[in-house]
């Protein structure tokens, strides 16, 4: 059993905290449009505090939301801003509720997905490789090798690169192949 799957983890996950504190100093994502949002000019630094504050009181958490979905680069009555809803919020008090007797480990998780889609038969990304435990394998679990990888990279325009247990576009990358691809 690995820590994620503890009570304790999932109650720490629910400390708020704890949540953000951790994804304020660890989520790339995050760091970065921090950065853009301390260098946009599209709203006065008041502005932007005072509508954070007011998306914390609205929804009862952090408003990490609001750099998140750089909403400090759009012109946004308050009720369009409020329509934003934080992940924590999301995640801690719609979903238990909206989901109450799912399976969520096994639907969180991309390549689960993968693997359900592909026996109904319901069209879905492919899935070209996995990374576990920092090795590159291919889906059948065995471990791949570099350059073969690479060959399959020369075959499409586009990747993406998603973390299994990622949500909301979080941890996200995406290569670009500006030789071509795609045949």
């Amino acid at each position: 059993m690995s820590i994620e799957d503890t009570a304790f983890y999932k109650a720490m996950k629910r400390n708020q905290f704890v949540f953000f504190t951790k994804y304020k100093l660890t989520d790339k994502d995050y760091l970065e449009k921090k950065r853009k949002m301390k260098e946009s000019t599209s709203k006065s630094k008041q502005q932007i505090e005072a509508e954070m504050l007011l998306c914390k009181e609205y929804w009862g958490c952090d408003a990490a939301h609001y750099v998140r979905y750089e909403l400090f680069d759009k012109q946004l009555s308050k009720e369009e801003l409020l329509d934003y809803i934080p992940p924590y919020y999301f995640y801690n008090y719609y979903m238990p509720a909206a989901y109450s007797g799912v399976d969520i480990a096994t639907y969180s998780n991309k390549l689960n997905l993968f693997g359900l889609f592909s026996k109904k038969g319901i069209p879905t990304p492919e899935v070209i490789a996995i990374v576990e435990k920092g090795v590159l394998k291919d889906l059948n679990a065995r471990s791949m090798k570099t350059d073969l990888f690479c060959e399959m990279l020369k075959e499409e325009k586009k990747y993406f690169f998603k973390p299994v247990d990622g949500a909301g576009g979080s941890g996200i990358e995406v290569l670009i192949n500006i030789n071509g691809g795609g045949g």
